[in-house]
């Protein structure tokens, strides 16, 4: 029988690919923080539950083009032993929903598609897929 812990981490992982799957469905859950000189916002919290904060490094280009040249970046970094996991695509987000990270990279061939957008949980196993999907026209 699965703990009520799970069932809940199951629920919001269900619920965080719902909400990419709509137009701006993730827009109230991104984080928007402040870039350091780097441009790299660089997000601390305690991700794997080792009671030390890991750190989460998001550097994103800026570029507005619709297939940008230079992708985006997410690294996470454990506090508990020290692996570092990296995701990159053209477009990346961060999102924070039901007190869970994740990030969410689209990408997409032309102005007029097709796209891919991919959800990926980060916790004390890394960067993890948790689903994926995509289509023709200009996407979610």
């Amino acid at each position: 029988m699965a703990s009520l812990s799970s069932v809940a981490a199951s629920a919001a992982q269900l619920g965080i690919c719902d909400l990419a799957r709509q137009r701006d469905g993730l827009y109230p859950y991104m984080i928007d923080g402040q870039a350091n000189a780097d441009g790299v916002v660089e997000v601390t919290a305690d991700i794997d539950g080792s009671g030390v904060a890991g750190k989460l490094s998001w550097f994103r280009t800026g570029s507005a083009s619709i297939v940008p040249a230079d992708y985006d970046r997410v690294t996470l970094t454990l506090s508990s032993n020290g692996k570092v996991f990296i995701v990159e695509d053209q477009r990346v987000l961060l999102a924070k929903y039901r007190r869970r990270f994740y990030i969410v990279a689209t990408s997409r061939s032309s102005d007029t598609g097709p796209w891919r957008r991919v959800v990926y949980s980060v916790g004390r196993k890394g960067i993890p897929k948790l689903c994926a999907f995509g289509g023709e026209g200009i996407g979610p």
